[in-house]
């Protein structure tokens, strides 16, 4: 009873909620800026993703694509959602998946562009293991910095929608709806994530890219990533 109460009063000694979303008005448009981009990730790629599988020559696995991504969303919360929970704060396991999703998400034009349903199969469902715990992962941290002002959430989380439109828009827009290139708009979606959005200040954070990887090490990893995707498929190969 007595380490409960002391590490509740950690957490609000640290994150002194009130203040971060009355005094620092950077708070609120950084947790609608996060979850903007959280879903704009998401939205890029998963509504159109049966035609991009179809128009190259793999209709007969969306119904798998989208059922092996359902499976990674029962799987995935039970571990990674636990690492959060006990081992790791919450940016930093955010920050670490979304680099590692982004790289895979980069690697999957490629593979679909071949026509390796098998491979493309294999690399939504770890993909999925890594990005379904974002969703509350994202909400958790909102969550804490809000404190008693929770009543604020629902302005926050309608950005999620918001970002989750305006990604279809800019795919349709760009005419990618059926292309294997979503993907890459969805791995940059990622990565401006980790990039951009921040908190400073109290334990938890919304993920800074310097909490999973140093830039220069991720910058050196994405451009081999694209450059291995830029190869042509093998049917094209000499």
């Amino acid at each position: 009873m007595s380490q409960h109460v002391s590490n509740s009063e950690c957490t609000a000694s640290s994150l002194a909620s009130d203040e971060s979303v009355t005094t620092n008005k950077s708070v609120f448009p950084r947790l609608s800026a996060m979850m903007l981009l959280q879903y704009m990730v998401f939205g890029s790629w998963y509504a159109t993703l049966g035609l991009v599988l179809a128009t190259h020559g793999l209709p007969m696995i969306v119904g798998l694509a989208y059922s092996v991504a359902g499976v990674a969303a029962i799987i995935s919360p039970m571990f990674l959602g636990a690492l959060s929970d006990r081992f790791l704060a919450s940016q930093k396991v955010l920050g670490a998946v979304h680099a590692i999703g982004g790289v895979l998400l980069l690697l999957m034009p490629n593979i679909i562009d071949q026509g390796n349903g098998s491979l493309a199969l294999l690399l939504i469902f770890v993909y999925m293991l890594f990005f379904q715990p974002t969703l509350g992962l994202t909400n958790s941290i909102a969550f804490r910095h809000l404190g008693s002002n929770q009543r604020l959430f629902p302005y926050i989380r309608v950005f999620g929608t918001i970002g989750w439109i305006a990604a279809g828009l800019l795919v349709g827009t760009l005419g990618l709806s059926a292309s294997s290139h979503v993907f890459t708009v969805a791995a940059d979606g990622a990565l401006v994530t980790l990039e951009r959005v921040g908190l400073h200040g109290g334990a938890a954070q919304v993920p800074l890219l310097r909490d999973a990887l140093r830039r220069e090490e991720l910058v050196h990893l994405l451009t081999a990533v694209a450059r291995l995707n830029q190869l042509p498929p093998q049917g094209a190969r000499a």
